[in-house]
């Protein structure tokens, strides 16, 4: 049996590997703000597709479903990181990714559920997972447990997966019946350069 320490340091490498910088927003912000960012210089999607041709999305999605839950957040954390393109997307979807990753959004952890939630808005860009979602009813748990959280990262994180979810009608019908425009707009109201 593995050691789960070892194995968290293993994912955290992996992510780092891949671009964890990219994959958690930074490259978005720095993009924003017009500073530059070396992600495709330095070999990040080299990387990533390694990963891949090695096969180590599998052992990656297997440790999705350990009891220990520091190494299942990055677990969840590490594929995202992967799954900045399109073909891991797909891969990480077809080995069941979006169900494992709503599991995880309902544990009591908010490191965990924060990973998940990155996880989710990196593999909802793919519309077959956006059509899993809706047979698996995950707009629910994005709004309960994502949009719903004390954490600002998880709303942050739960908001960009369900903007990507509700690309798929079904999402987008299941967020209005379940109140979560509501939710989105509480959202805004409490944020704190608002005057409401």
């Amino acid at each position: 049996k593995e050691d789960p320490e070892v194995q968290a340091v293993c994912l955290m490498t992996l992510a780092r590997c891949a671009g964890e910088a990219v994959a958690d927003g930074r490259l978005i912000l720095r993009m924003r703000n017009n500073l530059p960012c070396d992600a495709d210089k330095n070999g990040e999607e080299q990387s990533r597709l390694k990963t891949v041709e090695l096969g180590g999305l599998r052992p990656m999605l297997d440790l999705l479903k350990t009891e220990e839950l520091d190494v299942a957040g990055k677990s969840a954390f590490a594929l995202s990181c992967h799954m900045l393109d399109s073909p891991v997307r797909l891969a990480v979807h077809t080995l069941g990714g979006v169900e494992c990753f709503l599991f995880l959004m309902q544990t009591n952890d908010d490191i965990v559920i924060n990973y998940a939630a990155l996880a989710l808005s990196q593999i909802l860009q793919h519309v077959e997972a956006k059509d899993e979602l809706y047979k698996v009813h995950g707009m629910k748990v994005l709004i309960d447990f994502g949009l719903a959280s004390d954490s600002v990262e998880v709303q942050e994180n739960a908001a960009r997966a369900v903007a990507f979810a509700i690309e798929q009608e079904g999402n987008l019908k299941d967020l209005r019946k379940m109140n979560g425009i509501v939710t989105l707009i509480e959202m805004l109201a409490a944020l704190p350069d608002t005057d409401r």
